[in-house]
């Protein structure tokens, strides 16, 4: 058996380690408890932002399948169906991802014509906009070398992020608003091109507060921490900010003849992200 002194200095031993030995485990069960906290957030988020647009897939699904309505209606109809599961599509793209890692959002980059995308996603709320009379402006610059504008990036995260924040800004419009979008590539004082999308909601004050809820829709979490990943950021202002100078407008909405009125409130959201982020590797500057 060991003696009296030699298992004192062991227990000495140990116990002057316990301090650090319990701060580790201490930080395991934190951070343990902390991924449990945050899949339970995801997983109500989840619930919560599914059931919206499978309500609306299987309600109008049941409604075409009577016989008798007319034409006019079956577009509608189908219209929204198709809404309803790009809705779905867009979070299950989300929640497919391997994780919120930088390598998990760039998996199976390809080069995606931004301007494409939007038109699509666009297209998608053709009878919306003519039904709550939305005025849809799409604007884009067609630079030299960004013609039309690409980015390189994994297509399901760049189709969730713009599909979002395009789906909630028509959600939450309230209706005879103008919605613009903006689309380019920018440069700062240091020369680093950035992808800016810009979003802006203008319609007359009394219905401003409706359209707030842009900021807080269907998976806008996400797309924080999409945007996080990348180097991005994302804010919300509340007076006109897009710029007027595009090179290229398209409209893409319901329009009375009728100009925006000049006292019209705007709830805009921008987001910016490094192009160094959507280039090829071979593109991206090396270091010396």
């Amino acid at each position: 058996m060991e003696s009296y002194e030699k298992l004192t200095d062991k227990y000495a031993a140990v116990l002057a380690f316990y301090p650090e030995l319990k701060a580790d485990i201490d930080r395991v069960i934190e951070e343990r408890d902390r991924k449990v906290e945050e899949r339970e957030e995801i997983l109500d988020m989840v619930v919560h932002e599914f059931r919206a647009p499978v309500q609306i897939v299987i309600g109008f699904a049941n409604l075409l399948s009577k016989k008798n309505i007319d034409e006019h209606t079956k577009t509608m109809v189908i219209g929204k169906i198709q809404r309803g599961a790009t809705q779905l599509m867009d979070l299950s793209d989300l929640l497919s991802l391997e994780g919120s890692s930088k390598e998990a959002l760039q998996k199976n980059a390809e080069q995606i014509n931004l301007e494409q995308m939007i038109r699509e996603h666009a297209l998608l709320y053709d009878d919306y906009i003519k039904e709550h009379k939305i005025g849809l402006i799409f604007k884009y610059d067609k630079l030299e070398y960004h013609n039309p504008i690409q980015v390189y990036a994994n297509r399901g995260v760049m189709c969730a992020m713009m599909g979002t924040l395009l789906g909630n800004c028509m959600t939450y419009a309230p209706e005879g608003s103008n919605i613009n979008q903006g689309i380019r590539i920018t440069q700062d004082e240091s020369l680093r091109s950035s992808l800016e999308l810009i979003l802006e909601n203008e319609t007359e004050g009394v219905k401003m507060r409706e359209a707030h809820g842009m900021g807080r829709g269907r998976g806008f979490r996400f797309v924080k921490k999409i945007l996080t990943t990348l180097g991005g950021k994302l804010e919300t202002y509340e007076s006109a900010q897009i710029p007027k100078d595009y090179d290229v407008v398209e409209n893409f909405g319901y329009r009375d003849g009728k100009n925006p009125k000049q006292e019209s409130d705007v709830f805009g959201v921008r987001v910016a992200i490094p192009m160094s982020e959507l280039s090829e590797p071979s593109e991206q500057p090396t270091k010396e």
